[in-house]
């Protein structure tokens, strides 16, 4: 791991975002973020600046907003390693960040959008345009939370993948989490907690009955019970001589039936009618109302989550340096002679590797795509970072998920570097259910540019997490489906009810087993993998890309990045009074070679390079119609 560099607050990468404002970053006193209000339409293209010194907003705020529907002291903002911050200022409504309420600072990124009551507001560089009063989406009928939506019901249908939401989100205390894109993991994490409470408390109670049922017979037949009409048929059980003496025993065998059978429908009722039917509908769902978590270590670990969805570092395990981004779409890299000036009077001037991400990032911001994500994040290995202290002060607490911008420099400026630090472009579309995401990454050398870049994916969600859309709300129907399905699966529930619950305390044994042989490999100098595995999200994606038009999104995402990226390193060397012949034939080789890839001419192994001119290299897929294994 590279030394620490210690230096000027916020490096030239994000400061790429304060270059569209006409002005330096930092050390400016023009700030490159601002929140722009869209609603309401009185209040519409109110700006408010993000500056370095953290500001109120509010009604008697220094950032003041002119709406009953906010509080005196409602929220604060300020710049911190280069990116915009906010936190609520304990307000009557709240402050949401796209659907999710806050209750700690979150970092924001740019296109987030910011609601303090009924004052919404976009983040976006400083003198942009007013962006639209909806959320731009390429499916803009699709409610942007129907993903989280989807995932939290998912939890109260499947118990399998409830089970796989907590294993993954809480049972490794000392891994890092994988990002879960375009999904609000904390309020699924609730939800499947909640949906375990619902079953463990329904087989109790199930087993409470068998028990009882059990218990009553036994204690009938040693005369411990006083002589009651109601148990003469147990008395008579070694009696019996015929098929007339049945039914007695069949009256009183309804009775534990009976009250298995209410507890089942109950369950089915609560869960049908009002967790899916109301609370998870598609009017009504609020990923911020998820229920809460019970017992310290669930809320610890809830928390956890929460700083993780806006973290700028991965930690990963094995060969998956971008876990919960999906599955590749294609990759390039190609490296080019830098000492060769455009003009034999003047040399190359020079640079560092967070120059052309800063050049990177301002172009890529400038291109107006919808639902643009752009961050800088830094990834490494959950084994090599034991030898990262800056990353890993307690080896017995999980990795920081968030560092500086100082460390983000040292690191992008060190081409051996046990971690590597690349620009993240995410783009969110149809609702969440698709998210394209674009890892690039510049570093010089003595006299060499090497660049690299990949295109990843994550499909729409399996079909089966729809389930919940037909689900009724109405409570006649609802009773209707509890009592017939109740019916049928009273006695298989009853009579696996003890079994049930000794998998789920055996499964929670074993955690408690690994964490402990866990914390004796930290404990003992190992070289523990803090690593994390895969997303919720991943868990939960589809095979296939469902719709002709998602296939195409795929493919616009990709190339308008890529065009702005491929423009931008041109125009950069050219400022820097390099030639770009060169580079402009590397890059001509790549778009060449990824269009012979999409028709099928090359590409039909993932990882081929194709690259006739040397120093160039592309990795396809033969496109969407061919997307490689779900992780």
């Amino acid at each position: 791991m590279t030394s620490r560099i210690r230096g000027s607050l916020g490096t030239r990468t994000e400061a790429a975002l304060a270059e569209a404002a006409g002005g330096p970053w930092p050390g400016s006193h023009t700030s490159p973020f601002e929140l722009v209000l869209v609603k309401p339409r009185e209040l519409r293209g109110l700006r408010l600046p993000v500056s370095e010194s953290p500001t109120e907003i509010g009604r008697t705020s220094p950032l003041r907003i002119d709406s009953v529907e906010i509080s005196r002291r409602h929220a604060r903002v300020w710049l911190a390693g280069g990116s915009a911050w906010i936190a609520d200022c304990d307000s009557t409504n709240g402050t949401w960040i796209d659907g999710a309420r806050i209750h700690q600072p979150v970092r924001l990124a740019v296109g987030q959008r910011v609601r303090m009551g009924g004052v919404e507001a976009v983040l976006q560089i400083h003198g942009g345009g007013v962006p639209d009063e909806h959320h731009t989406t390429s499916a803009p009928l699709q409610r942007p939370t129907n993903t989280t939506r989807y995932l939290c019901a998912a939890c109260y249908l499947d118990e399998s993948f409830a089970r796989e939401v907590i294993s993954h989100t809480l049972g490794h205390p000392y891994r890092a989490i994988a990002p879960s894109y375009g999904v609000e993991l904390p309020a699924v994490a609730r939800h499947a907690l909640a949906a375990e409470r619902h079953r463990t408390l329904r087989d109790v109670l199930l087993l409470l009955i068998a028990a009882a049922a059990v218990g009553t017979v036994v204690a009938a037949l040693t005369g411990v019970l006083p002589e009651l009409d109601a148990l003469e048929a147990l008395d008579d059980l070694d009696d019996l001589s015929g098929p007339e003496d049945l039914p007695g025993l069949g009256v009183l065998a309804l009775l534990p039936l009976s009250l298995a059978w209410l507890v089942v429908a109950a369950h089915l009722f609560h869960t049908r009618v009002v967790v899916l039917g109301r609370r998870l509908s598609s009017g009504r769902f609020t990923a911020g109302a998820a229920p809460g978590a019970y017992g310290p270590r669930a809320r610890r670990q809830v928390r956890r989550l929460v700083q993780a969805q806006h973290g700028n570092v991965m930690v990963f395990s094995g060969y998956r340096p971008f876990v919960g981004s999906g599955v590749e779409y294609h990759g390039w890299s190609f490296a080019i002679d830098i000492t060769k000036p455009a003009h034999k009077d003047r040399p190359p001037r020079p640079f560092h590797s967070d120059d052309v991400h800063a050049h990177l990032a301002r172009e890529v911001a400038a291109t107006g795509l919808p639902n643009l994500r752009l961050t800088e994040r830094l990834f490494i290995n959950g084994v090599d970072i034991n030898h990262a202290p800056d990353l890993l002060p307690d080896p017995l607490a999980p990795p920081l998920v968030t560092t500086d911008a100082e460390l983000l420099r040292a690191v992008s400026r060190t081409p051996e570097s046990s971690a590597r630090v690349y620009l993240c472009v995410e783009v969110l579309g149809w609702g969440g259910q698709l998210i394209v995401t674009i890892f690039i990454r510049a570093i010089r050398l003595r006299g060499s540019l090497f660049m690299e870049g990949s295109t990843y994916m994550l499909f729409p969600l399996a079909r089966e997490y729809s389930e919940v859309d037909r689900v009724s709300s109405d409570p006649l129907t609802g009773l209707a489906v509890a009592i017939g399905e109740g019916a049928a699966r009273t006695i298989p529930l009853l009579l696996t009810a003890p079994f049930r619950l000794a998998g789920r305390w055996a499964r929670g044994a074993a955690l408690r087993r690994q964490e402990r042989d866990d914390r004796t490999v930290i404990q003992n100098r190992g070289l523990y993998d803090y690593g994390a595995l895969i997303s919720v999200r991943e868990l939960a994606m589809g095979d296939d890309l469902r719709r002709f038009f998602i296939e195409r999104d795929v493919e616009m995402f990709d190339q308008v990045v890529h065009e702005a990226v491929f423009k931008a390193v041109s125009r950069f060397l050219s400022d820097h009074g390099i030639d770009t012949g060169e580079v402009t034939e590397r890059i001509t080789q790549i778009t060449h070679n990824k269009i012979d890839a999409r028709g099928s001419n090359f590409g039909n192994a993932p990882g081929s390079n194709f690259g006739n001119a040397p120093g160039s290299s592309f990795r396809g897929s033969t496109g969407p119609a061919q997307k490689g294994e779900k992780p």
